[in-house]
């Protein structure tokens, strides 16, 4: 077991600091989140390198010291990383510097060779279950504005703040309960490591899928290209279908078009394409203009709007406020043009299906 340890541990610190220096230095549209993410990253790493030097070592105590205070950082970071990706307008201010004051003083006790209390543990603790209920309520509660554009953020960041429970849940496990678990302690930090290293695969599988990697890490690219193109035409054509890949991805994933005021250059901004290049995109090669493609993504949106049973209670000026139309006759003449009827028509006719008997008793059959 000793050994399957270390190799987890070598494992760990491997792709927390690739995955640390690659969100900072990867091409595309940097982001502050990528920052907070790649430092906890590298924290890990530096925490599961002080482990590996103590297993091989067989010195333990004083890179526990370390990993103690360093272990202050995961909570807040996190949390910050979460605030960032759900809030876009979030700046990191000088007020945020609090979070970090905990982990600071235990740093200096610890360089100062002063032993940290057993009790810094429960500090621990608490703040994970402070920062971790914060987040947890902005996930699982997200206000009405949040609810469909960032859908694909939110399922991230779940995913993310449930393995980081884990992690602290059986760190819990392995601290309190170390003096009765005698030889199951081995496994329970097995467990431990095992969850740290599924949190950064999981990242890795994330950051290498190309919806997901512009749409949480704003990475265009993970690898440049090595090899000279040798059929241009091709690799154009090629070049092209990724992008509009990319764009289609982008629109349906992060519904950038409920917001009314939308513009060619903020789309190409927020995907990373130039204006120009996406404009002759959706021209060229999707056949429409700009108003017309953001337009028909409104209207299949509003579509299911208005047959979905549990929103009902919406209103049709609400629904057109909700997808991304700013006026009554733009929506309506929109939404004829697509579907050859009013939303109000679309509606009614989809309630009068939905209690038609021979239809109910068809779709029976």
């Amino acid at each position: 077991m000793r050994v399957i340890i270390i190799g987890i541990l070598l494992m760990i610190v491997t792709l927390s600091l690739i995955l640390g220096f690659l969100l900072v230095v990867s091409s595309g549209k940097k982001k502050l989140s990528n920052y907070l993410l790649s430092f906890y990253l590298l924290v890990v790493g530096i925490q599961m390198f002080g482990n590996l030097f103590s297993y091989v070592l067989n010195n333990s105590a004083r890179y526990s010291q370390y990993n103690s205070a360093l272990s202050f950082l995961l909570p807040p970071l996190l949390y910050l990383y979460g605030i960032s990706v759900i809030e876009t307008k979030w700046k990191f201010s000088s007020r945020e510097v609090i979070h970090f004051i905990p982990s600071f003083i235990a740093v200096m006790f610890t360089m100062n060779n002063i032993t940290l209390p057993a009790e810094h543990r429960v500090l621990l603790y608490l703040s994970f279950i402070v920062y971790t209920s914060l987040i947890f309520s902005k996930l699982y509660f997200p206000n009405k504005s949040r609810r469909a554009s960032m859908h694909q953020k939110i399922s991230w960041l779940k995913n993310i703040f449930w393995l980081f429970t884990l992690i602290f849940l059986f760190d819990s496990i392995y601290f309190f309960g170390f003096p009765f678990l005698g030889k199951a302690s081995v496994i329970v930090e097995f467990f431990i490591l095992s969850l740290i290293a599924l949190f950064n695969f999981y990242i890795v599988q994330n950051i290498t899928r190309t919806a997901t990697r512009i749409s949480i890490f704003q990475i265009k690219r993970i690898m440049p290209k090595l090899l000279p193109n040798k059929n241009p035409s091709a690799s154009t054509v090629g070049h092209k279908r990724e992008k509009i890949y990319e764009l289609s991805i982008y629109m349906a994933k992060e519904t950038p078009f409920v917001n009314p005021g939308l513009t060619l250059e903020d789309l190409s901004q927020k995907i990373g394409i130039p204006s120009r290049e996406l404009s002759e995109l959706i021209n060229g090669c999707l056949g429409t203009n700009f108003v017309s493609y953001v337009n028909s993504y409104r209207i299949n949106m509003a579509k299911q709007l208005l047959t979905n049973p549990h929103e009902t209670s919406l209103t049709i000026s609400e629904i057109m406020y909700e997808v991304g139309f700013s006026s009554r006759s733009s929506f309506n003449t929109s939404f004829k043009k697509e579907t050859g009827m009013t939303p109000s028509e679309f509606r009614e006719g989809q309630i009068n299906r939905s209690h038609n008997p021979k239809l109910i008793i068809q779709q029976l059959q």
